[in-house]
């Protein structure tokens, strides 16, 4: 078998963690700040440690990407009008959003070394994208002109293949493996349930136990989900294999009452490790990371302030454990932040 260049980088940093998993590591943390705007959300990370997100001044957001060595690329959508969010990044640094246009949307662009396709699905009034994965292919959801949902895959060619699910309606996508797998919930009218959908357009929705949401987040390369289910005052985490056994589980800092409490996932990579962020019944948020049966591991960026609403939001790990996201600062402004594990014995 040969490996694709992004799958053999992957699997030699893999290999030199493999003893030390990242979650249970101290941090470095480097702020990121794009020159010239007032604040900054990182979205994604890749394995080669590039960085996407957003940079706001005003009404005006553009979106970014940042190199290892602390350099910012910003760019707009051609069509845009004020908004280019970058969501997602594959390991080949190919980068995926969402603009807003004069005629509406939002609608959906790829950015690739400098060149931007904008796109969106034949018949959508609104297109979502919200995940790339190795091969190019996009994940995401449409809208149409009669306001029905719709899932779509988007491949590196730009064919579309769209999709619903049965019982579930509207419904969200938000990740798709390198398999094709792609996963996402929606409404049976009185709960939601999260549903996977597999390569040969197979569905198979599910839902944690007892609770009245089930909110999946991710997909990693072996079929594992996370995200979080919420009951009555409160939202935990679950990661589900691909077998479908699900786990759940709480960061330890998470209350159990307030506003909106609780543990909140938003990636997994390939060997398990889940990163998200949770919230004290004084809702100071934090990060969080937890590996299979691990008790998670809260921090919290040491910039952050710690006051109503304040603290550090991580959204994405990549495959040997760096972290990103953003915290808001004691005056509440927004800075993304890069979390990368210190060497064992640090």
């Amino acid at each position: 078998m040969v490996l694709s260049k992004s799958r053999l980088i992957r699997q030699m940093l893999l290999a030199s963690t493999l003893l030390f998993p990242a979650f249970a590591r101290a941090g470095q943390y480097t702020t990121l700040d794009c020159p010239g705007q007032t604040s900054t959300q990182a979205a994604s990370i890749n394995t080669p440690g590039q960085i996407v997100g957003t940079c706001t001044t005003g009404p005006v957001q553009v979106a970014f990407v940042w190199f290892p060595g602390g350099t910012f690329q910003t760019f707009s959508a051609p069509s845009a009008v004020g908004v280019t969010n970058a969501l997602d990044i594959n390991d080949s640094g190919v980068t995926i959003g969402t603009y807003i246009s004069n005629t509406g949307g939002p609608h959906g662009f790829i950015f690739n070394n400098g060149a931007i396709t904008q796109f969106d699905v034949p018949g959508a009034v609104q297109t979502w994208p919200s995940s790339i994965n190795s091969s190019g292919q996009v994940a995401g959801y449409y809208v149409d002109s009669s306001n029905v949902y719709h899932g779509f895959i988007r491949d590196a060619l730009g064919n579309y293949t769209t999709f619903d699910v049965p019982n579930l309606a509207p419904f969200t996508v938000s990740g798709i493996n390198d398999s094709g797998e792609v996963t996402g919930s929606g409404s049976t009218g009185t709960t939601t349930e999260g549903f996977v959908r597999d390569s040969l357009g197979n569905i198979t929705t599910f839902e944690v136990l007892g609770t009245k949401a089930t909110i999946p987040t991710a997909i990693n390369h072996s079929g594992e989900i996370t995200g979080y289910a919420v009951e009555t005052e409160a939202a935990h985490g679950f990661t589900r294999d691909a077998s479908g056994t699900i786990f759940t589980f709480k960061a330890p800092g998470a209350g159990s009452t307030g506003f909106i409490p609780g543990t909140f996932p938003f990636s997994i990579n390939d060997s398990g490790e889940v990163t998200g962020y949770g919230q004290t019944s004084g809702t100071v948020n934090f990060g969080f990371t937890q590996s299979g049966a691990n008790t998670p591991f809260d921090f919290q960026d040491p910039s952050a302030g710690l006051s109503f609403f304040y603290g550090t939001y991580a959204k994405k790990i990549n495959s040997v454990g760096k972290i990103v996201g953003f915290y808001y600062d004691s005056t509440g402004h927004l800075h993304g932040f890069l979390r990368d594990v210190l060497p064992p014995g640090d």
